[in-house]
């Protein structure tokens, strides 16, 4: 081999190694917190459909971090944290909240639209939605009561002295109520209150077809993601909803990410229904007859209505008794 040749392979061989340093010295890492919901007593309570990361309606979002890894080189990571259903009542749990999401140094985060309005009322500036979820090509998640189809209960009234359960829509059932014009605690209503701490959509349902309870309530979002897996799920009767939240969104952290950054994961976002690179979410989009949408300012409204309105007239303090056994 002559010194020409020589020069000429190792100098490729260079260049080759330069461009792997400098692919390597731009990719950066960006932790996605995912939270699953557990009971207010600790991880010990998030079995079930509520503890299974592709179980639950949040669960898919794992499944983002993979594309975007791919599509931009850099290290895109989703964790999982578990948010305990009172992690956003008060301004205590709001701040340990905020302290778990933290020290994952967190670029992104996964969070309903009622969440995102507590986080925001408490102070907490470094994050800004990218985008919304929309189901049913709306922005707006509804509170809905479930009751079984063989009851044939056909109005709210009916369901004075049943026997209900659950935690963290304590104050969703209390907002129904109110809308339909009825305004008492919720034990004053039914017959029987259950406490549940894992009042995730699939569990409650099974426990109203084993006929343990006879109404619950639970979000649009989850029953959508819960009837799509199971056909025994068409026992269940949707009786009402009202409009109480804007539907989960992805927001960024400033702190932790460029603006450039937010704007390029943003775009792959809200293009994602039409990119085949999203393929393995194409089903879904189809399941929830929507996708990726931009941030809507007049759906958050819903939320700063309900959460307000569950704080000022005392249903919050209420369901924070209710959960503490009082």
């Amino acid at each position: 081999m002559n010194k020409k040749r020589t020069f000429l392979i190792a100098l490729f061989a260079v260049a080759a190694l330069s461009t792997v340093y400098a692919q390597q010295a731009r990719a950066e890492k960006y932790v996605f917190v995912v939270p699953i919901m557990i009971g207010s007593t600790g991880p010990e309570k998030a079995s079930g459909a509520a503890g299974g990361v592709v179980d639950n309606s949040s669960g898919f979002l794992k499944r983002i971090c993979d594309i975007i890894k791919k599509k931009t080189g850099d290290d895109f990571v989703c964790e999982v944290v578990n948010k305990p259903n009172d992690a956003m009542l008060t301004p205590h749990n709001i701040k340990k909240y905020i302290q778990s999401i933290e020290s994952k140094k967190f670029a992104g985060l996964y969070i309903s639209g009622n969440d995102y309005y507590s986080l925001v009322s408490s102070g907490y500036d470094k994050t800004v939605p990218a985008a919304q979820i929309s189901f049913k090509k709306k922005t707006l998640d509804q509170a809905c009561l479930f009751t079984r189809s063989a009851d044939a209960i056909g109005s709210i009234e009916e369901l004075k002295g049943k026997t209900w359960s659950g935690s963290y829509f304590y104050m969703g059932t209390r907002f129904i109520l109110y809308k339909n014009g009825i305004d008492m605690p919720l034990k004053k209503f039914f017959g029987k209150t259950v406490l549940e701490d894992n009042d995730f959509w699939i569990n409650m349902a099974d426990q109203l077809l084993a006929g343990k309870i006879d109404v619950f309530a639970g979000s649009m979002e989850e029953e959508i993601m819960g009837r799509a897996r199971d056909k025994k799920y068409s026992a269940v009767k949707t009786l009402a909803c009202v409009p109480f939240r804007s539907t989960h969104m992805i927001v960024f952290n400033k702190a932790n990410m460029s603006k450039e950054k937010m704007e390029q994961i943003r775009g792959m976002l809200l293009a994602a229904h039409k990119d085949k690179d999203w393929g393995p979410f194409q089903f879904i989009f189809a399941i929830i007859n929507g996708h990726f949408v931009p941030f809507n300012e007049e759906s958050f409204k819903v939320s700063k209505e309900f959460v307000d309105t569950s704080e000022n007239r005392g249903w919050l303090k209420e369901q924070l008794a209710f959960i503490a056994g009082k």
